[in-house]
């Protein structure tokens, strides 16, 4: 129930994941998406266009929620222990 019939059809997923760079050439900085697997010298400045770029060390953002954490005393709202 609630399944779709295969139809006989492949489907792969592509993974292009967004990486930051910076040129070698001008010292810019810019952000690209590219295919898993593609060399640092394959991806051209679109300063300068040089393919001198250099994968830069990323950090990644957690959103979370604003709201306090829960207390430790085990006594909710709903009165259980």
């Amino acid at each position: 129930m609630g399944r779709t019939p295969y139809d006989g059809e492949v489907h792969l997923e592509v993974v292009m994941p967004i990486y930051e760079y910076r040129c070698t050439r001008c010292d810019h900085d810019f952000e690209e998406l590219v295919r898993l697997g593609t060399q640092d010298t394959e991806v051209p400045c679109p300063s300068c266009g040089e393919h001198h770029a250099r994968r830069k060390v990323s950090t990644f953002a957690v959103r979370g929620s604003s709201s306090p954490a829960p207390s430790s005393s085990g006594c909710g709202p709903s009165g259980f222990t």
